[in-house]
């Protein structure tokens, strides 16, 4: 399974474009590549999901063709050959390369460390837990 780069906290995303947008004379025209720190792996994602949760998450690799069978239905090859040939051509791009990303750009960006992805979890979790349930006992979605 490929490792990728987490993608960084709206938070910090949200600090930076801050940071971008009210110092705009030093950024003109610049480009920034923003990766959060760590490299994960879907299965490195189920730990941290499982240590936060305090119950066993699991991650499978799921092949194109069983995804793309259950969004579109059984007939998904001959009724949308164009999404069954995108969702192929995407898996076996994805399968096959890293995402690589270097989280000094946001470092230096944010003028302090970026929020891991454990960090990031420990955070929502915390913050699902404090939200307050309808009366159903099902969070409300706005």
């Amino acid at each position: 399974m490929y490792q990728t780069r987490p993608a960084p906290h709206l938070a910090d995303v949200a600090d930076v474009a801050a940071a971008v947008l009210t110092d705009s004379d030093r950024h003109v025209g610049a480009t920034y590549e923003l990766a959060a720190p760590g490299r994960c792996t879907a299965y490195k994602i189920a730990e941290v999901l499982s240590e936060t949760l305090g119950r066993k998450i699991s991650a499978r690799r799921i092949e194109s063709d069983e995804f793309t069978k259950s969004s579109l239905g059984p007939d998904h090859a001959s009724r949308f050959p164009y999404q069954t040939m995108a969702a192929r051509a995407i898996s076996k791009r994805y399968s096959s390369h890293d995402f690589v990303g270097n989280p000094n750009v946001l470092t230096w960006l944010l003028g302090r460390e970026p929020t891991s992805f454990k960090q990031f979890v420990q955070r929502e979790i915390a913050a699902l837990q404090m939200a307050p349930l309808d009366a159903s006992g099902v969070l409300p979605t706005e």
